[in-house]
């Protein structure tokens, strides 16, 4: 009975309201009334039930199936978006023409490729030390050297290595063989070994320093150098057997890192500082080159793609180029994030580049580096951890191309992390804003597109964050702004509700408009702006991948890891320990402002779906109409949706709907006034159709056009 009287008040309230047009003041406040209390607190004790939901643990796995379905039942296209994190760094590269590729690293780990690194083989190299450099003299006859006085060769391209001994403990850090027989290896305190015979014998060679010696290059037959700490560059010119020092510039002293020759003439030597240095007389003189500080000091590798055209990797992420020979470098790119370390770089055939760096970070440009793809997710599977986003998508009708993001963490840490690491405020809160916001916004049309982004990894340093950012920047995606929530829910200072609207390292504007929100709407919150330098959370990859980001949360990073939140990373913290107040204010402004910036046009009304079988689109009404009128539809499956208006020469005006709907009667209302921004001029009076076509989850395809007629 209590159904049957539910459904017949929701038809009357549908036949009243698709009838009204509704402001966007009206639709914003309709949004924030919305927002539910009870919804938020199921979502959040929902997951804290799941105990842990850290990174490697089945239970975080089990918590993303449990958000994919909370937003799949919500009628919106959700994915998983799978990216790896690495288990291993690396740092070192050998290729050999057209297409074989070793890459060593961390823990013995060691990969090849016969694809120019599209694909990779693990190799077992029976090791747990760190692999520093590696040499292969042709496809099948390789060395790799490494910490502990390790050497070990291979004779079968890495399938099974040979342990030679090396006659020493100190790491040995570069390698470099001019024939199969004669080779040289530097390492630590000076170190220099040779061989004769391919390494059956190692003999140690006076190099006259104690200093770490970190790379070492043979140029022909008889000239090598190697370079090394304290501005250390020595040359031989007798195959190794005895080495002299060249002098750097004046004012260069520092840690020389690789030697890199390109042909008989020209060099270079990647140095620790603002500054690289440059031979065009085989090593005679060396000229320092300098480069801007802004982009670091901490260069790690180079390389050249033709005698002009050459690159150089700084660790926090910057990517230098030179299309001069290397007199001069500006920056071209910025891979950065908290867990990112890049180690050396590398170029390909077909103007490809690849990058190795810390935490298996792999990244590949097929372009000559004018963008970057995360490549880790190729490796082999003994050395990475796959995990996953969750994305879900609402497309704007207008403007779908742009995009506003709404982003929180579902993953938690406690110092008990394996088995008790519940994350009610850290961070389930802003979890279940997402979902909260997500079930609201989808009965209604935006402008632009809304991603309601939920990320993995954060709490190991923001890893599905920095996928998802860098990603969409390598795809060119038109973000707008990414809105991130994190611990949104236990009350800090004295007056509640206090939250704090920061931006990464310098002020944003965006700023501005939720401030403006928060008035506009009488949500009565205190807000504190605050511009953030350790872009501690999910919104600092965004910024750092260029794009507008705001950080929205209980208290500033000092503040949380300053203890003003006792229960942070503690077992303890649970539902119980928040405030509902913060919690239900918190999402009424991030749900508004994210609505808000993606500008409501309309909302989609449905009935329950009783008794619909079959797909149908019904005769607007009222037809003929002056400017407003409604449509209404059927979906009897659940089905991506697309309602569009055309002219009599089939010229596409505008988009009505795009997205997935659940199975139900809808009905939508057209105003033409609201298309008055992007349609000049308005709709003359005449015929026109709409449009309706529908896919459903089985693959079941339905379109039906009928006319309609304006009157003016």
């Amino acid at each position: 009975m209590r159904n049957r009287n539910k459904n017949f008040i929701s038809f009357l309230l549908l036949t009243f309201l698709c009838y009204n047009s509704y402001s966007q003041s009206d639709l914003l406040k309709d949004i924030i009334q919305s927002v539910s209390i009870d919804s938020i607190r199921k979502t959040i004790i929902d997951l804290q039930n799941f105990q842990t939901r850290y990174e490697y643990s089945p239970q975080q796995d089990s918590a993303g199936v449990y958000i994919f379905n909370r937003l799949n039942s919500a009628g919106l296209n959700v994915e998983f978006e799978e990216y790896a994190i690495g288990q291993a760094g690396f740092s070192c590269f050998d290729f050999l023409t057209p297409s074989h590729l070793w890459i060593g690293g961390t823990s013995g780990a060691l990969v090849y490729s016969v694809d120019s690194g599209e694909n990779w083989e693990y190799l077992n190299t029976q090791t747990s030390n760190a692999i520093n450099d590696i040499e292969f003299y042709n496809r099948f006859i390789g060395w790799i050297v490494g910490s502990g006085g390790l050497i070990k060769k291979t004779s079968d391209r890495g399938n099974t290595w040979v342990q030679q001994n090396s006659g020493t403990a100190i790491s040995l850090y570069g390698i470099s063989f001019i024939s199969s027989s004669i080779g040289l290896i530097v390492g630590g305190n000076g170190k220099i070994l040779r061989t004769t015979n391919g390494g059956t014998n190692w003999e140690s060679i006076i190099s006259g320093t104690n200093e770490n010696l970190y790379d070492v290059q043979f140029l022909n037959q008889n000239n090598a150098w190697a370079v090394g700490n304290n501005g250390k560059i020595l040359f031989s010119s007798n195959s190794g057997l005895s080495w002299e020092f060249q002098t750097p510039p004046a004012n260069s002293i520092s840690e020389y890192r690789k030697v890199y020759f390109i042909d008989s003439l020209k060099g270079w030597i990647i140095v620790s500082g603002n500054f690289i240095l440059k031979t065009t007389d085989g090593g005679k003189i060396w000229e320092r080159i300098e480069l801007n500080a802004i982009y670091g000091s901490d260069y790690r590798g180079i390389t050249f793609s033709d005698s002009l055209t050459g690159f150089l990797v700084e660790a926090s992420g910057n990517i230098l180029k030179t299309t001069n020979g290397g007199d001069s470098w500006f920056h071209q790119y910025l891979y950065k994030g908290w867990t990112v370390r890049l180690n050396n770089i590398i170029s390909l055939p077909n103007n490809k580049l690849l990058i190795c760096g810390s935490n298996g970070y792999l990244l590949l440009s097929s372009n000559g580096g004018e963008t970057w793809f995360n490549r880790t997710h190729t490796l082999p599977s003994q050395l990475i951890h796959k995990t996953n986003n969750i994305v879900a998508q609402l497309r704007g009708t207008i403007k779908p191309d742009n995009e506003f993001i709404f982003v929180a963490h579902y993953d938690s840490y406690s110092y008990n992390y394996e088995t008790s690491a519940p994350g009610a405020d850290d961070n389930a809160s802003g979890t279940a804003a997402v979902i909260e916001a997500a079930r609201i916004l989808k009965n209604y049309e935006f402008e632009s597109t809304i991603n309601f982004l939920l990320v993995s990894g954060e709490e190991f340093g923001m890893f599905g964050s920095t996928f998802h950012a860098f990603n969409a920047r390598a795809n060119k995606r038109n973000i707008q702004c990414a809105i991130n929530a994190d611990m949104i829910g236990y009350p800090i200072g004295h007056i509640q509700p206090r939250l704090i609207v920061g931006s990464y390292k310098t002020y944003n504007s965006m700023i501005d408009s939720i401030l403006t929100y928060n008035q506009k709407h009488n949500l009565n919150i205190f807000l504190e702006p605050v511009i953030d330098n350790s872009g501690a959370s999910d919104y600092g990859p965004f910024a750092l991948a260029g794009y507008n980001a705001l950080h929205i949360a209980e208290g500033t990073p000092e503040e949380i890891w300053g203890g003003a939140n006792p229960f942070y990373h503690t077992p303890m913290d649970l539902y119980e320990k928040l405030s509902p107040n913060l919690l239900l204010k918190a999402t009424q402004l991030l749900t508004s402002s994210i609505a808000e910036l993606a500008k409501p046009l309309r909302k989609l009304y449905v009935e329950e779906p009783l008794s619909i079988i079959e797909y149908k689109l019904y005769q607007n009404y009222p037809n003929p109409f002056n400017s407003e009128t409604n449509i209404s539809f059927n979906i009897p499956e659940e089905s991506y949706v697309i309602l569009k208006i055309y002219d009599v020469l089939g010229r596409d005006l505008f988009t009505l709907i795009n997205q997935n709907l659940k199975p139900g009667k809808y009905s939508t209302h057209l105003n033409l006034y609201e298309f008055q921004r992007y349609l000049t001029p308005l709709p003359s009076s005449g015929v026109y159709f709409y449009r309706l076509e529908a896919k459903s989850v089985s693959n079941k395809f339905y379109s039906e056009s009928k006319k309609f007629l304006i009157l003016k």
